[in-house]
């Protein structure tokens, strides 16, 4: 697969997480001239969160049926009209009902995309392929923050959603040009219903999938509560400013870009089911980490290296537990990509509501529900099966 695609599919991919990074820091101000509260506020993360879910479920699986180029343009152009109507609404309410529309879109792109390595890729290079798309996601968490907290230097939060629309243009052109279609006429399934939902059965009778769809589930649960919730805890409990936090946030993302290219480096030596037994171990170090804040509370530079390690455990984390899902599934891939994603999505918006709606945020309970997680998933070694048909 030529690397001028995988950048393509990596910036697809990135529209998730840019969508999400670039305008946490002004979660506060949003909420202070939309006139509304912080749990408000929140539900336009949680939001965006159960239309990732939807995206990469449903879209996934119809794109076995219609093929991966349709659903990825038109994906893009209503996520491009959608941040174009946020910069104009005044209305929590609708604000909240275009995240949905964002995330649903934004979702689509990421699972048509990793089901366009599937066909192209197995093994080893689908290993790698992974590893690098998760290495060029991470820029969006180094730019994001950067270009959000710079424009609400120069401008609104506002502002950020109308590059949000040229961005979301900019991917329209790209993948018109640039992108041709990898599943042939002959390898898609006939479009229906029962078609595009029959394969989930057969992918939950598989021990490979479901040790990749505990992983990402438990450490999604951490990531969206750090997402949606980092934010006030850092600022509030903290007290960072908005750049402080953004510029955070962009060293995070540097520290995904090195795991993940540790991670490949890996892949050229070692098994993949060795990558994901460490990948394993640094998840479950990252959560032993963050549980010494619950001891230790209050020590910026203690909760600070919990982060980065978060991030350093999902470099390593997020392609072997995609590739995990995908391996033994190249007939169906769209349906495994969504399935994975939805067990992820799903797992991390409950988790936020949780924490935002019912716990409530603070530093303390957001270390708890990043290092519970990690520890927990530890076990998905338990139902990883002994031997794949492919490692």
């Amino acid at each position: 697969m030529k690397k001028s695609v995988l950048w393509l599919l990596g910036a697809l991919s990135m529209i998730g997480p840019f969508t999400f990074d670039a305008y946490l820091a002004a979660l506060p101000t949003i909420a202070l001239q939309l006139h509304t509260s912080t749990a408000m506020v929140q539900w336009t993360v949680i939001a965006n969160m159960a239309g990732v879910t939807a995206g990469m479920l449903l879209t996934g699986s119809i794109s076995d049926t219609l093929g991966r180029r349709r659903p990825i343009i038109t994906s893009m152009v209503v996520y491009s009209a959608a941040s174009l109507a946020i910069f104009f609404t005044s209305n929590i309410g609708v604000f909240i009902a275009l995240r949905v529309i964002q995330g649903y879109c934004g979702g689509s792109v990421r699972s048509v995309g990793q089901a366009v390595i599937r066909d192209r890729l197995e093994g080893q290079e689908a290993a790698r392929a992974f590893s690098l798309l998760t290495i060029i996601n991470a820029i969006g968490p180094i730019v994001a923050p950067m270009v959000g907290a710079g424009l609400l230097l120069i401008g609104t939060w506002r502002d950020i959603f109308l590059m949000l629309t040229v961005l979301g243009l900019t991917l329209v052109v790209w993948s018109t040009l640039g992108l041709k279609e990898t599943l042939p006429t002959s390898n898609r399934i006939t479009f229906s219903a029962r078609a595009i939902t029959g394969s989930w059965g057969s992918l939950l009778k598989d021990r490979a999938f479901l040790a990749a769809g505990l992983v990402n589930a438990l450490s999604s649960v951490a990531l969206v509560c750090y997402l949606s919730s980092g934010t006030f805890a850092l600022q509030q409990d903290f007290h960072m400013t908005p750049q402080q936090f953004g510029l955070f946030m962009g060293l995070n993302g540097i520290t995904l870009i090195a795991a993940g290219t540790a991670n490949n480096q890996i892949l050229k030596h070692h098994s993949f089911k060795a990558a994901f037994k460490i990948g394993m171990a640094v998840a479950v170090a990252t959560g032993a980490l963050m549980a010494v804040n619950l001891l230790v509370p209050g020590q910026l530079a203690l909760y600070l290296a919990a982060l980065f390690c978060l991030n350093a455990a999902m470099g390593f984390v997020i392609p072997n537990a995609m590739n995990l899902a995908m391996l033994n599934h190249r007939d169906n891939a769209g349906s495994a990509a969504g399935l994975a994603g939805l067990m992820g999505s799903a797992s991390g918006s409950i988790g936020a509501i949780v924490l935002s709606q019912f716990v409530g945020v603070n530093a303390i309970t957001l270390a708890l529900f990043i290092s519970l997680p990690f520890l927990i998933s530890g076990t998905a070694l338990l139902i990883y099966p002994a031997r794949s048909r492919q490692e």
